[in-house]
């Protein structure tokens, strides 16, 4: 009896020892809130901001899974990541309002190798037609009150005080993956200003976030989104892949040399969608020295191209004069496997952009519903989509006010070229179309030269607003073929944040509008009429 008591009291005082280590550890793994600032405040215990450590005190311990640490008024100085988080666990770098990462020039925030499962939170949304971003355009240099946190610099550009071609928001990426950069300003990284600015690699050495050609290390995601970046080179730099999965969304940016290069080798899938993509003609020379792009690609192996994704971007402002590489996507090297771009938009500006919208290379992919609204005025105008590569689809896009629509590359190959609607021409001295040779002035000669375009069709104006949005009576709107059953869920849900395009979703059956939009214009649609009166009998 005495010996069943002693086990039932033994078995107790184990299931108390590990339940009290059970707490302890819960106590332990209790998520942590650190407040720093660039110089001590309060009790310089980082409880708050009014009590904020210093961030040069920052040390491994602080960077733990789960824990916060937030960022307290202006830091004048960079800091390194020193740990990482778990799957589902992340560690949160969080701007508290107002709060800035501000430098002259330099390297900011260190990724530290291969760090992991960081999430870095401005606090508000800055992406297309965001108050943020309209109140940061009137103001590129100022700090309104509770707009997000913002990373700059301040002394770096052509007529500041310094020329340094590696100032960098976030670098020391080998590796790195499970990365989010969210609600941010990044700006003025390198503010080029002058036509005889030419200085060697300032167009991809400063750089809002780089993941380097050398990058070694595993795969994961790494997510850019909701954000204003402005005023650098070559704002992101894709160099690398593990079979890394990129997203690039709800961006707005501008007075970029390059938004997004995808370079180097390394499989990859890349999703670049819900951008706003403008005004890089602060980058021209007078020795016509970088050429801008929304999307600049030169991967060197094309099947290290797992799918790259470029949809719901638009594309306008004023791009300059200085080259004819593409405003929305410029195509070198490896024409990478899996291209598909849909639903963009492209407006040129009347102020001598001689860039095409797209030159296209691809391995296999679609390039389908989109928009390109040329400028008929402006005498230099070239092809709006240069297209090259193999296996092509190529159908229901909508191009006007351009000296050419179409140049084809001699051995391009397309599993589907038709629907395309062809409107009014800008000036231009060749012929409208070009397939390999052969010029085709009228829209029968270019169905017989490409063997294809069957049921495309020329017309005298497409009858769309400023933006491209078809206007009633539009021919565009029963123009194109249904392509539902390519099951790419945002080519039939045609939206934007950010309401660069009518939200409208396309229907499941039946024809659907040719170019970027689902349907027509509100502001086209006649208005009611007025002044009528109801009778009853």
């Amino acid at each position: 009896m005495g010996g069943v008591n002693r086990r039932v009291v033994m078995r107790w005082g184990t299931y108390c020892l590990l339940a009290l280590g059970v707490l302890l550890s819960a106590a332990a793994a209790k998520a942590s809130d650190i407040y720093i600032g660039q110089n001590p405040a309060g009790a310089g215990n980082g409880a708050d901001c009014a009590d904020a450590r210093k961030v040069s005190s920052l040390a491994p311990k602080d960077w733990v899974a789960g824990n916060t640490i937030h960022l307290c008024g202006t830091i004048t100085a960079g800091f390194s990541v020193q740990g990482s988080g778990t799957p589902g666990n992340f560690i949160t770098i969080k701007w508290e309002s107002g709060a800035r990462i501000s430098v002259a020039y330099g390297q900011m925030i260190n990724l530290s190798g291969a760090a992991s499962y960081l999430l870095f939170d401005g606090g508000a949304a800055c992406g297309p037609r965001t108050a943020c971003y309209s109140n940061e355009a009137a103001n590129q240099t100022g700090y309104p009150a509770n707009i997000t946190g913002i990373i700059e610099a301040t002394a770096n550009g052509s007529s500041l005080p310094n020329r340094d071609s590696s100032t960098q928001a976030f670098y020391g990426c080998n590796g790195c993956h499970d990365i989010e950069i969210r609600n941010l300003i990044i700006r003025n990284l390198y503010v080029h200003s002058q036509a005889s600015d030419s200085a060697n690699s300032i167009d991809s050495g400063n750089f809002a976030f780089q993941y380097p050609y050398g990058a070694t290390g595993a795969a994961g995601t790494i997510s850019i989104h909701d954000s204003d970046l402005h005023d650098m080179g070559n704002a992101i730099s894709i160099e690398r892949g593990q079979g890394t999965i990129f997203n690039i969304y709800n961006l707005e940016m501008y007075h970029n040399n390059w938004a997004v290069e995808n370079s180097g080798n390394g499989p990859r899938t890349v999703n670049i969608h819900d951008n706003h993509f403008h005004d890089a003609a602060n980058w021209d020379t007078s020795s016509d020295t970088f050429h801008h792009n929304g999307l600049h690609n030169y991967m060197n192996v094309a099947s290290d191209s797992l799918a790259l994704n470029l949809y719901n971007n638009l594309s306008d402002g004023d791009w300059g004069a200085c080259c004819t590489t593409a405003t929305m996507s410029f195509t070198e090297f490896a024409n990478p496997n899996n291209f598909n771009a849909f639903n963009n938009v492209d407006i040129q500006s009347c102020n001598n952009n001689t860039a095409p919208v797209f030159d296209y290379g691809a391995t296999g992919g679609i390039f389908v519903n989109n928009t390109a609204i040329g400028c008929p005025t402006t005498p230099q105008n070239v092809n709006a989509f240069s297209i090259y590569g193999t296996n092509i689809d190529f159908r229901n896009n909508a191009i006007e006010g351009y000296g050419q629509y179409l140049v084809v590359k001699a051995g391009t190959t397309f599993t589907n070229l038709d629907y395309n609607v062809y409107g009014a021409m800008g000036q231009g001295g060749n012929a409208p179309w070009q397939c390999g040779s052969t010029g085709a002035s009228a829209l029968s000669a270019w169905q017989s030269a490409c063997s294809g375009d069957a049921h495309g069709t020329k017309v005298s104006i497409l009858n769309v607003t400023f933006s491209g949005v078809p206007q009633f009576g539009s021919p565009l709107l029963s123009a194109g073929i249904n392509l539902t059953g390519l099951g790419i869920l945002p080519l039939d849900s045609d939206t934007s944040a950010g309401n660069t395009r009518t939200p409208v979703g396309r229907p499941s059956t039946g024809q659907w509008a040719a170019g970027a939009y689902a349907a027509i214009s509100s502001s086209a649609l006649p208005a009611p009429p007025t002044g009528l009166t109801a009778a009853v009998n």
